[in-house]
């Protein structure tokens, strides 16, 4: 269910027509707990859904990345009535794939309105347009047609495909050069077919 508390402007904060992303604080935390604790929104995500105790971790672990990095997560609001919609930003996964990837999720009572893309695309403004990361990864399930469609329409390229488990993962890749391009009005680059699957990195 959507929360709409009253919370104080952050300076971290992105901005896009509809919505308002600022870090995780720790008035977050109940409504984080619920929104990692669905099934219906972990059903694709890494880990699966998680318990009280896993998401206040993973909380804390999104407001040291940020202090630490200077990009992270964010909680996803609307502008006008402030009502928490999801989360969107960047994971750390240097430690697994030697560099950052996108994440989005959002409350189901926001799915179908377009809040993820213009949410992705707000951090990738922040993240690529302004060169603070040369590229970013983003990985989707092979099954999970909508987060592939948003990624194909907000122009990452597949890099490889990748098995995971029962399923394939479908690993796409971002450059900074190749956002700004899209900003600037050039044409998207148009995904390859995926190349077959090839062995996880260690």
């Amino acid at each position: 269910m959507l929360s709409c508390p009253t919370e104080p402007a952050d300076a971290h904060v992105l901005h896009s027509p509809r919505l308002r992303l600022q870090p995780f604080a720790a008035g977050d935390l109940a409504w984080f707990q619920s929104l990692h604790g669905d099934v219906r929104v972990m059903a694709h995500m890494r880990g699966g859904p998680q318990s009280a105790a896993e998401a206040a971790a993973l909380l804390q672990a999104y407001q040291a990345a940020f202090s630490a990095n200077g990009v992270g997560m964010w909680v996803i609001r609307d502008r006008e009535q402030g009502c928490r919609l999801g989360e969107c930003g960047v994971m750390d996964w240097r430690a697994d794939y030697g560099e950052f990837a996108a994440r989005v999720a959002l409350d189901p009572d926001a799915w179908g309105k377009g809040y993820a893309g213009e949410a992705l695309a707000a951090v990738l403004d922040h993240v690529l347009g302004a060169a603070r990361l040369p590229r970013l990864l983003a990985f989707v399930t092979a099954g999970n047609h909508a987060s592939t469609g948003l990624l194909r329409k907000l122009g990452f390229p597949v890099e490889r495909v990748e098995p995971h488990g029962e399923a394939a993962v479908l690993r796409h890749c971002l450059t900074a050069q190749a956002w700004q391009a899209i900003r600037r009005g050039g044409a998207a680059p148009v995904p390859p077919s995926p190349p077959a699957a090839v062995a996880r990195p260690s």
